[in-house]
């Protein structure tokens, strides 16, 4: 019996779902690093720049990183980061951009995630 088919055929089938695993794979540590990298600039502007005025924190900010849209709540002594990361294949499920948000407090000198 001659089986020099069955090996191109399983070939064939696998290597576009190991592409996709790996793709998926690559969509899913970019946002997670993003998302790290986020709450970082959170916590430093929090801890740090607080008690400046919001043009300054925002300068601050977008030193780090342009597309970060900042919310800040003087009442609530919280600030909120979003930012929105293109993915490729997960985009093709769902929609093409996530949204990152990172919310921290400052209460009683201490930094909170809100």
């Amino acid at each position: 019996m001659n089986n020099k088919g069955q090996s191109l055929v399983l070939f064939v089938v696998i290597i576009p779902l190991i592409i996709i695993m790996f793709v998926v794979v690559i969509d899913i540590s970019r946002l997670y690093y993003e998302k790290i990298k986020l709450d970082d600039i959170n916590r430093l502007v929090v801890k740090e720049y607080f008690n400046r005025n919001d043009d300054e924190i925002e300068k601050i900010i977008r030193k780090n990183d342009n597309n970060i849209n900042v919310e800040i709540d003087r009442n609530d002594d919280s600030i909120t980061l979003t930012k929105y990361i293109d993915v490729i294949f997960i985009g093709i499920l769902n929609k093409n951009q996530y949204e990152i948000e990172s919310i921290y407090k400052l209460e009683d000198g201490k930094i909170i995630k809100g």
